[in-house]
């Protein structure tokens, strides 16, 4: 399918849904369900076009609030 690039820097794919960003919907097909609210898919190395399977992570918005406001202090 059709993909672009945001502002941002992360890659969006065209679904039948509409865009979503790559890292989200390659988590969800890898998890067999859409994302729950309060949960987040984390690039491991951070970079943001990275998206095999083995560099995401799922985790809770918490957390990686957490782990992104440790890393600019």
């Amino acid at each position: 399918g059709f993909e672009r690039t945001t502002s941002k820097g992360y890659i969006e794919i065209k679904t039948a849904d509409g865009f979503r960003r790559k890292h989200i919907y390659i988590m969800e097909e890898h998890i067999g369900r859409r994302l729950l609210p309060g949960e987040a898919v984390h690039h491991k190395d951070e970079n943001k076009l990275n998206n095999e399977i083995e560099n995401l992570e799922l985790m809770s918005h918490a957390d990686h609030t957490i782990y992104h406001n440790r890393k600019r202090k």
